[in-house]
């Protein structure tokens, strides 16, 4: 195999970086490992690439999915069916709220309002797919309502429409 000049040379220019080095600032920048940072500082670390076997284990032992906290964002299918949900709720929760509001009859001291949820709390929990008691289904039609519930964890408004759809879908 033939070795040009210019390939010579590039390679005498490049700096070398110590894998730990690297690996260290990855983390820094990112918070997080991927396989590919992993995968660059060994290529770097031994000068040669690593064979496609072992890169792809590399890469698939290295998940930056798993240090993240908290509960996964939902998903579109998720949202679309709890939007749904709510709005069948939020007109159950209307013509209760309208009935126990006409109501003269009630002698308790539960508002007209915890009355309604709780009366909903009974069907709409398996509805939603969660656990929960009347207060959590309250507020979690008034997040639905006030369109906090799926909302983007970064909103952005943006009058350059080309720049909106670059950050929608970034190029890889």
């Amino acid at each position: 195999m033939e070795t040009s000049i210019k390939t010579i040379f590039e390679q005498q220019q490049r700096l070398k970086r110590d894998p730990i080095e690297i690996l260290s600032s990855a983390l820094r920048l990112n918070g997080s490992l991927s396989g590919d940072d992993v995968l660059y500082a060994l290529e770097h670390a031994t000068g040669r690439p690593l064979p496609e076997e072992l890169q792809a284990r590399i890469r698939s032992l290295v998940d930056p999915t798993a240090a993240r906290r908290g509960r996964p964002p939902a998903t579109a299918e998720k949202r679309a069916i709890t939007d749904f949900v709510m709005e069948e709720l939020d007109r159950a929760y209307a013509s209760l709220l309208a009935h126990f509001q006409r109501d003269k009859t009630y002698t308790g001291d539960q508002p007209a309002s915890e009355r309604a949820y709780r009366r909903l709390a009974e069907g709409y929990v398996q509805g939603l797919g969660l656990l929960f008691e009347w207060r959590s289904l309250q507020n979690t039609h008034s997040a639905w309502r006030n369109e906090r519930l799926n909302a983007p964890d970064d909103p952005v408004d943006s009058d350059d429409f080309d720049a909106e759809i670059a950050r929608q879908f970034p190029r890889t």
